[in-house]
């Protein structure tokens, strides 16, 4: 049998499959390929502030699609996007037609922060539980995910993402904060490269799903795999960016998000949304400074005093202490970690802490050892000893969870035959 190396490095190395040719979003490809686009060059901060609400406002009246008396379900992470899907459906829709939802584990940060959101903007939230005990991990669950996926995707995020619409079934509108911050920031790295060249190898040494083992053995396929050329002249999107947006964003974070067969709204790829924000000066896009004056301006009640997104946590969880409190848990992690004590799981995560969880949660380590077994049996990636990278794990050498798990997704995908090498 013939297997296809170079397919499995890719995976192995994204944890998804770069590819151009998946096709753009309607409103993406108008604003690559049409001259016909606003010029806000000239404009004042003030103007495009209220340029930017109206497109937003815009974007989200026609994503109803007078879909008014329908449930929407608005998955709430207490960041910025999330809020603003929350913050303008209600002034669209009624309160009791939106139903806000949050997985992850109680007591961390943005579960928290999620709720009493809610509560400030009077909806009803729930809560998917992520901890032991309250969510199970199988095979089964996860091959499920896999099918329900168009792409394969980082499985395990996927399956958490997936649950929020399980829950409340296909006749609810789902609404997506795909997109948003991307759209609306430019990351530091497009600053450092100049050629299509760079960005591609920052592209491919940023996207790496296994940082910390290496897992390839084919490097050069890593980076000739992404587009041969740049969609556009750097002066119209700098060229980091536009592997960010089109690569990136369409082969692995929107399938992460939407599971098939979902009524899922995607309101910053709306055309109104789209053709304002990238057609802003790169001064208003950098650290979102533009789309955070947006939110601060028009829904304050959701995006300043109490609700900052650190102020309404305690003094421990701020800002000012964050970088702090993460440098003295990680050497109390570590100090713990080398005398084989088990730690309690990290809380300031998103919201599940992977590396505790695979040493300590039966169900979780189960399913990453049993997939792992399953794939060495199969003999498609003899470069690596899959059982002394469980043992590096497991006796504390190394925390690499996110390699295990990639690796487990790999054969997960080879039995919902969403990969076929």
């Amino acid at each position: 049998m013939t297997v296809d190396t170079d397919k499995i490095n890719i995976f192995l190395h994204y944890g998804y499959f770069p590819n151009a040719q998946v096709p753009l979003p309607e409103s993406l490809q108008c604003w690559l390929y049409s001259k016909n686009q606003p010029d806000l060059n000239g404009a004042n901060e003030a103007d495009l502030i209220i340029k930017g609400a109206n497109a937003l406002r815009k974007s989200f009246y026609q994503e109803i699609a007078g879909d008014h008396n329908k449930t929407h379900i608005v998955p709430l992470s207490g960041g910025l996007d999330s809020r603003t899907i929350l913050a303008v459906l209600l002034e669209q829709l009624e309160p009791s037609k939106i139903v806000t939802v949050t997985f992850g584990t109680p007591g961390s940060p943005d579960y928290e922060r999620a709720s009493s959101i809610a509560r400030k903007a009077d909806v009803k939230w729930e809560g998917i539980d992520l901890s032991p005990g309250k969510w199970k991990w199988d095979t089964e669950m996860l091959v499920e995910t896999s099918k329900r996926s168009e792409r394969p995707t980082r499985l395990f995020d996927s399956a958490v993402n997936h649950a929020i619409q399980l829950k409340f079934g296909k006749d609810s509108v789902y609404w997506s904060g795909f997109m948003g911050d991307s759209l609306g920031c430019i990351e530091p790295v497009s600053n450092r490269v100049t050629t299509w060249g760079e960005a591609k190898m920052a592209f491919v040494k940023r996207n790496c799903a296994s940082k910390k083992a290496k897992l390839t053995i084919n490097d050069s396929i890593l980076y000739n795999c992404l587009p041969s050329k740049p969609f556009v002249v750097s002066e119209k999107l700098d060229y980091y960016s536009q592997l960010n947006h089109f690569i990136r964003q369409q082969c692995l974070t929107k399938h992460i998000y939407s599971p098939v067969g979902y009524d899922v709204r995607y309101p910053f790829l709306n055309h109104e949304w789209v053709k304002f924000i990238l057609n802003v000066p790169v001064k208003f896009s950098c650290r979102q400074v533009l789309y955070r004056k947006i939110q601060n301006s028009y829904w304050p009640h959701l995006f300043t005093n109490w609700n900052s997104p650190f102020r309404d946590s305690s003094l421990w969880e701020s800002l000012k202490h964050k970088r702090r409190r993460s440098l003295v848990m990680r050497y109390i992690r570590k100090s713990f970690n080398a005398l084989g004590i088990r730690m309690i799981a990290d809380k300031s995560v998103k919201y599940i802490d992977w590396n505790h969880s695979l040493l300590h949660q039966d169900d979780f380590t189960d399913v990453v050892f049993s997939n792992l077994q399953d794939l060495q049996a199969r003999k498609i990636i003899e470069w690596l000893d899959l059982d002394e990278l469980w043992r590096l794990n497991r006796n504390f050498h190394k925390r690499i969870a996110s390699e295990l798990m990639v690796l487990a997704a790999l054969e997960l995908h080879l039995k919902a035959k969403k990969i076929r090498i």
